[in-house]
């Protein structure tokens, strides 16, 4: 799959994130991490979407799950 459409379709999966919840956070970290061929765009849109909400807090918690499966 191309990088754009592997970009749009998590920052679609992104968009549902509205509060804060396990399954969906679980799905998005699985989701990138099928995807991580193309992580520079993955990470675009978790930056572009930090931006958009202004950092709330299930987006950090979204972040902090993340790192602690790739770092």
């Amino acid at each position: 799959m191309a990088a754009k459409d592997d970009y749009q379709d998590f920052k679609i999966a992104l968009n549902d994130l509205k509060m804060n919840s396990k399954p969906l956070i679980n799905f998005l970290t699985i989701l990138a991490e099928e995807k991580m061929h193309n992580a520079p765009q993955i990470v675009r849109a978790i930056e572009e979407r930090i931006v958009e909400v202004r950092i709330k807090f299930h987006f950090l918690f979204l972040i902090i799950h993340f790192s602690s499966f790739f770092f």
